[in-house]
C-alpha cells in the first residue's frame, strides 16, 4: 500500500526513477466534480469493473493475459514480449512512486469527503495512478507484438481507468499522467 522509498529502487532499463519525474500535477479542484460524476453514474457494470480491475496487483490482469497469450505463442517473439511486459511494468511502477512522494497528491476520497471510496482505501497519493501506469506499459508491448489485440487491450485500458474514477481513489489527470509515463517507457524499452 504505501512504499515511500520505492521511487529508489534499482530499474532495469531506465537509468532511475526520477529522470522520469512527470510535471506537478493540476489543481484537483476541478475534477472533484468529475469524480462525483462517475459515482453518481455507477451501475451493476461499472461496480464490476472496479472489482474486476482491483484484484491484485496493478500489472496483475495484464500479466494473465500475456501469460495466456505467450504460452501458446508459436514465434519467436513470446517469450520477450513477456519479459517485457514484466520489466517495463515495474521499471515505470518505480518511477511512478517517484512522482507520487514527489507531489504527494491526497486521493479523491481524501480532498472531498463527498467521495466514497468503494476499494480498500489506498494509503499512498493519488498522482500518477500505478493501475494506469501498468495499462499504458500492457497497451504499448502488446499492441507491439500483437497488433490484433491492439482495440481490445486499448478499450480494457480505458475501462480500467474509468473503474480507478469511479471507484474514488484517482482523479481523471492520475490516470492519464500514469498511462502516458506507462507508454513512454514501454516505448523506451
Amino acid at each position: 500500500q504505501t512504499e515511500p522509498s520505492a521511487g529508489n529502487w534499482k530499474t532495469w532499463f531506465i537509468t532511475s526513477g526520477k529522470d522520469y519525474r512527470l510535471p506537478p500535477p493540476s489543481s484537483y479542484k476541478d475534477e472533484i466534480a468529475k469524480v462525483l460524476s462517475a459515482q453518481r453514474n455507477l451501475d451493476s457494470e461499472g461496480q464490476q469493473q472496479i472489482q474486476y480491475w482491483n484484484q491484485g496487483a496493478p500489472g496483475y490482469h495484464w500479466q494473465n493475459m500475456m501469460m495466456q497469450i505467450w504460452t501458446v505463442d508459436t514465434g519467436r517473439n513470446g517469450a520477450l514480449a513477456n519479459m517485457l511486459l514484466g520489466t517495463a511494468i515495474y521499471d515505470a511502477t518505480i518511477a511512478g512512486w517517484e512522482t507520487k512522494y514527489s507531489y504527494k497528491r491526497p486521493r479523491p476520497f481524501v480532498a472531498d469527503t463527498r467521495i466514497k471510496a468503494y476499494v480498500l482505501k489506498p494509503e499512498s497519493p493519488s498522482y500518477p495512478c500505478e493501475y494506469s501506469i501498468a495499462a499504458g506499459v500492457a497497451v504499448t508491448i502488446m499492441s507491439h507484438f500483437y497488433p490484433y489485440l491492439k482495440d481490445s487491450v486499448d478499450r480494457m485500458a480505458k475501462q480500467l481507468m474509468a473503474s480507478r474514477i469511479a471507484a474514488g481513489v484517482a482523479f481523471p489527470d492520475d490516470t492519464r499522467a500514469g498511462f502516458e509515463l506507462g507508454k513512454k517507457i514501454a516505448e523506451e524499452e
